[in-house]
């Protein structure tokens, strides 16, 4: 029973008598008419078992508008850490993707830089074989001050793996913040069990609301070897594979 009001609403955070008490799955306010539902910038990939190159993971904003991730972080299992800086860089337009790469380099509107960060403890070699990733928001109150405290941070997105039957530990009981928020389902994991399988996508890009189920793995591209056929020549072919990181 809140009345009509200019008075802010708070999920879960107490304002005065203007707040919710008890549990809520999801909550969609929209000023348009929508037939599909997007929140905004999503984890669309993560590869965290690259045939070359660095680790990186992509992100999507399926909403209907641009999105300033400048107060966003992003962190694993074992709590590395990339906090986006501000910047016109840092804004994703509607339907747009941006390419996040655990490494160095030149950011820009479409590729970002771990190492670039306000926080830069995330980077090549640690997303391992089981991890998670999740997206919190610093400033979810919109009063342009971060703080980067269990207590005060909103997680946005979240996604995890595994080769194995192991859960990460971010997502193994009722209390942790993937759980508690309503992102994903205590005890599961996208199967990324398969050697050759560079990392997980979502099924439909920017759609994640239902957890594991909504992710596969990605299946990597096979190229056909083109060999000239010379006349009594056997010509053998070496497959190398390489060695996977333990994690």
């Amino acid at each position: 029973n809140i009345p009509t009001t200019t008075y802010p609403l708070y999920i879960g955070r107490a304002n005065g008598q203007y707040y919710f008490n008890g549990k809520i799955d999801e909550v969609r306010i929209l000023n348009y008419a929508k037939t599909a539902f997007n929140g905004g910038v999503v984890i669309n990939k993560v590869v965290h078992n690259p045939t070359t190159g660095n680790e990186y993971f992509e992100l999507y904003n399926g909403g209907g508008s641009s999105i300033n991730c400048q107060h966003y972080l992003f962190e694993d299992k074992d709590g590395n850490q990339y906090k986006v800086p501000a910047g016109a860089n840092y804004i994703i337009s509607s339907g747009s993707t941006v390419t996040v790469h655990l490494g160095s380099g030149t950011d820009s509107s479409t590729n970002w830089y771990t190492e670039n960060g306000l926080i830069s403890t995330l980077g090549n070699g640690d997303l391992d074989l089981t991890d998670s990733l999740a997206c919190y928001d610093l400033d979810p109150d919109d009063d342009g001050t971060d703080e980067n405290s269990a207590d005060y941070r909103s997680i946005i997105d979240f996604t995890a793996w595994s080769t194995t039957s192991t859960v990460p530990s971010t997502c193994d009981d009722s209390t942790d913040d993937s759980v508690k928020g309503g992102l994903w389902t205590e005890d599961t994991v996208v199967d990324s069990s398969d050697s050759s399988n560079p990392g997980i996508v979502l099924k439909t890009t920017g759609n994640n609301e239902e957890g594991a189920t909504d992710w596969e793995p990605i299946i990597p591209e096979f190229h056909t070897l083109a060999v000239p056929a010379v006349a009594g020549v056997v010509i053998p072919l070496i497959v190398i594979r390489r060695k996977r990181r333990q994690g």
